[in-house]
């Protein structure tokens, strides 16, 4: 297998979406909206509201006790909670869009601008050309969630640090966005590509939004009731089980994604 001409197949696909705004888009907007917007909306919260109006403070001292005692304890277990608590899942919905955006017009967009013939009939096999619209979607969203977190992260330190007194980022965030994010964005991938070839048009391909995007919702709502927490032994686990879904994904490509099944449903 030749890498090259996988990179080939992205580098086209990507002169594709540069001109398409539906999914060109989001990869500005969703860094932005998850890495500034949300944090700032809510550390400003946490800042703005006097202590006495906090309705959870109270109840979150036993869940985040280390500021017991200390000046302005309410307002640091407020600020610890959104950012520790809160943005962890909805940090994830960057990369989980953005994989179903991109990788739902694998396929199906090549349907739609009646490319797909041309580029069945390339001088490629079907893993350099199924790797070269895995990257397509992949790298794009990875790089986009990396660069979102690296500028979470300084605006985190910038506001908090005087504060709170130590960085809220720690080795948690990094195995979160370092090793589950990029097997969770794989899984996303691979499932969005698979449905894609099915549909007729990249919307329809993105009919199975739901599957991708119910867990990371599900994540949100058990962290912020602490039901489930995103802690380092948790994010291992979730990790290890994604990575054999990844395996399971492979497999199932590798028998669904080839070209004779591809013209077969083009016909």
């Amino acid at each position: 297998m030749k890498v090259k001409n996988s990179f080939y197949i992205f580098k086209k696909d990507w002169q594709e979406i540069y001109k398409n705004k539906e999914i060109l888009l989001p990869i500005i907007i969703l860094p932005i909206l998850f890495s500034i917007i949300f944090p700032i909306l809510l550390i400003g919260t946490a800042l703005f509201i006097p202590p006495e109006e906090y309705n959870n403070g109270e109840s979150l001292r036993d869940l985040i006790p280390f500021f017991q005692g200390q000046e302005n304890e309410v307002l640091k277990i407020i600020i610890y909670y959104n950012i520790n608590f809160l943005m962890k899942p909805l940090f994830l919905f960057t990369p989980m869009i953005l994989t179903m955006v991109i990788a739902s017009d694998s396929f199906a967009g090549e349907k739609e601008r009646k490319t797909i013939e041309s580029l069945l009939i390339l001088p490629i096999t079907d893993k350099e050309l199924i790797l070269g619209k895995v990257l397509t979607a992949f790298i794009p969203a990875i790089i986009a969630t990396w660069a979102a977190f690296g500028a979470f992260q300084a605006l985190i330190f910038f506001m908090t640090y005087d504060i709170i007194g130590f960085n809220l980022i720690g080795l948690d965030w990094y195995l979160l966005l370092f090793l589950f994010t990029p097997l969770l964005s794989f899984f996303s991938v691979i499932l969005m590509i698979i449905n894609s070839s099915r549909a007729k048009d990249a919307k329809s391909a993105q009919n199975v939004a739901v599957i991708i995007i119910l867990p990371v919702i599900s994540l949100f709502f058990l962290q912020m009731t602490n039901l489930f927490v995103l802690n380092i032994i948790n994010i291992l686990i979730l990790s290890a089980f994604i990575g054999l879904l990844d395996l399971l994904m492979i497999y199932l490509g590798g028998k669904q994604l080839n070209r004779d099944r591809l013209i077969s449903r083009i016909r």
